[in-house]
């Protein structure tokens, strides 16, 4: 329906501005495709949105993905980590913005980021191997734990590592190599595809004694075992003079140690044990060591004669240990049974006094018995009696009427506040003569009872010569 406007008559037909006709069903729908349109925009404009947060997500995580750790201690190795992240972050922004360009496509695209991503591990694993084998050498420097079996122009590549003197190339290849020059100026080129054959450094391994010891020892210690069909309790049989190879059980435990022991070093405790223990030069060691497949006396295979000739040194070296320990244990027992027969000597030496001592005691009086316990006490508790102690010697003793006093450089028994008897200079010079008069005339003890046995040198002597002359 339409509704028409006559508004004044001023107007000429058809110059009325406000002369129209205004259909209300066209003007809803002008209205309700102009809310389409604006919806599909705001659509349109969030689905764009959200997909640039999603390719912003993926960018993210590609480029996090080829950021490598720097985190190594050699200079060369953390540039290269570093200058390598850069590099490959801005070939995948190159990439990114080829792609958003139309420049290439979706397949070349992501078969070019695939090539990238690629190049992470490689990188990141030969930088790991360089760092460790660095490391490793740098470590045993420290410690003293290297080995001289290290061949020199190898010591020389593991030490340009630690002068920063390699650095990251590629060769004709296209292959990534780490090169560089030794202190000598002898050049090195390590591929990432051969890391395995990279040298590495060589441990000192401990010496044949060390290795030996501990199994011979635990076979020396007896256990029960059947011997003709009888159970015993014995050791292992070592090496005799009848048989120097000792018995079949005694070669099986040497040589499953020395199986252990190559099973634990391999190749390199070979080289350890012939260079640092048994005497070899580097260049003896590798004439050994490359003779290929040998063949020893009894037919035994052995990937070497390097590996023969150090199990012959492994069981000849456990031989004389066993001979020793056995030579050990022998004086051992001779040493435990004098100490035994001392011990019983003393016991029984013990047992006499004491029984002479009760013998002695059980026919005197009460006042012998606290004499003779007085005697005792000062022959064996109280230190020898010197000019210097001459008063205080034997106090706590119950004593009679005599004290000691001294005067115009003299020293006398005082009886009753009254001069007796001189002490003579040879008596005061002697500790047991001493010791007898003083016990005698001070402590009442009889002579018979007392037994003093002080040791008194030359020293001693010229030392109270010395005090009388001041």
């Amino acid at each position: 329906m339409a509704v028409k406007s006559t508004i004044g008559t001023q107007y000429a037909p058809g110059q009325n501005p406000y002369d129209t006709y205004v259909s209300l069903e066209g003007a809803a729908k002008d209205i309700d495709a102009d809310i389409e349109r604006s919806q599909v925009v705001k659509q349109r404009e969030e689905q764009k949105r959200l997909r640039d947060m999603q390719l912003a997500d993926i960018k993210s995580k590609n480029m996090q993905g080829l950021m490598l750790s720097s985190e190594t201690a050699y200079e060369p190795l953390q540039s290269y980590m570093q200058s390598m992240s850069r590099n490959l972050v801005d070939q995948y922004s190159d990439l990114v913005s080829k792609f958003d360009n139309g420049d290439i496509d979706s397949t070349y695209f992501a078969a070019e980021t695939t090539k990238l991503q690629g190049q992470v591990p490689q990188v990141k694993g030969m930088v790991d191997a360089i760092s460790a084998t660095a490391g490793s050498y740098a470590e045993g420097l420290a410690n003293g734990t290297l080995s001289g079996a290290i061949p020199v122009d190898q010591e020389m590549y593991f030490q340009a590592i630690l002068d920063n003197r390699g650095n990251f190339a590629v060769d004709d290849n296209n292959i990534l190599v780490f090169q560089g020059e030794t202190a000598d100026g002898t050049p090195f080129s390590i591929p990432a595809n051969k890391l395995n054959q990279m040298p590495q450094p060589i441990g000192k391994v401990d010496d044949f004694q060390s290795l030996i010891l501990p199994t011979v020892e635990a076979m020396m210690q007896p256990k029960e075992r059947s011997i003709g069909g009888r159970v015993v309790n014995a050791s292992v049989l070592g090496p005799t003079a009848d048989n120097p190879a000792g018995s079949q059980e005694w070669q099986n435990g040497i040589a499953a140690s020395f199986d252990k022991f190559l099973d634990t070093y391999q190749e390199n405790g070979l080289k350890s044990l012939a260079v640092d223990h048994a005497g070899y030069t580097i260049e003896e060691m590798n004439d050994a060591l490359n003779s290929g497949s040998y063949e020893g006396p009894d037919g035994e295979q052995f990937s070497s004669r390097l590996e023969y000739d150090m199990e012959r040194l492994y069981h000849d070296k456990a031989a004389e240990n066993y001979v020793y320990k056995e030579m050990e244990n022998a004086n051992q027992l001779v040493n435990d049974n004098k100490r035994i027969a001392l011990q019983i000597q003393q016991q029984n030496a013990d047992t006499a006094r004491i029984n002479a001592e009760r013998s002695i005691q059980s026919g005197r009086t009460e006042g012998e018995r606290q004499n003779y316990k007085s005697a005792q006490y000062l022959s064996e508790k109280v230190p020898m009696p010197t000019r210097e102690n001459i008063t205080t010697w034997g106090s706590g003793l119950p004593t009679g009427d005599k004290t000691v006093g001294f005067q115009n450089g003299k020293y006398y028994i005082v009886e009753k506040g009254n001069a007796v008897y001189t002490i003579p200079d040879s008596t005061l010079d002697n500790p047991n003569d001493l010791a007898k008069l003083l016990s005698s005339q001070i402590y009442n003890i009889p002579a018979y009872d007392t037994n003093f046995n002080y040791k008194v040198g030359p020293l001693n002597k010229l030392a109270n010569f010395f005090k009388r002359k001041k």
